[in-house]
């Protein structure tokens, strides 16, 4: 058994919709789909990180992130330090409703903004082929940190 990815999740106030991260970027990317993506620091909105996939699903993860911050229009907000490089995703909908939507117009903001902060994802792998093993998230214990803190 294996899982699709062991983290939190957060909802956090829509007002945070600018973010700055360091990590791999600016696309997004998946431990079995990265090495196009060079670390540096990238920025932008929490709308610009939607992908328009033709069935509504979780996107837009960034892999070995270092320290992510999520700040409102007058620069107030969270950052987040990880001691271990983290992945990380954020969307104007909530995951419930981007697994129950069948199609794009089906979807609705969710009034606040869901961040996943994962120490593990599973790779997508191939249209052909399933995840390879080494790529996948087994079922068992982990433990990792999180650090952060208000920008005020």
């Amino acid at each position: 058994t294996w899982l699709p990815k062991v983290g939190l999740k957060w909802e956090l106030p829509e007002s945070l919709n600018s973010l700055e991260w360091y990590g791999r970027g600016p696309f997004e990317t998946y431990p079995d789909r990265k090495t196009g993506a060079k670390i540096g620091t990238y920025s932008g909105k929490v709308s610009g990180e939607y992908v328009p996939y033709l069935i509504p699903q979780d996107y837009g993860n960034k892999t070995d992130v270092h320290s992510l911050s999520l700040r409102d229009q007058r620069g107030k907000g969270l950052a987040f330090t990880f001691p271990e490089p983290m992945n990380f995703s954020v969307h104007e909908y909530s995951l419930d409703h981007l697994d129950r939507a069948l199609y794009p117009f089906q979807l609705k903001k969710s009034g606040f903004i869901t961040l996943n902060t994962d120490y593990r994802v599973s790779g997508v792998g191939d249209t052909a082929w399933s995840t390879l093993e080494k790529y996948r998230v087994t079922a068992t214990s982990y433990r990792f940190v999180i650090e952060f803190s208000p920008l005020l």
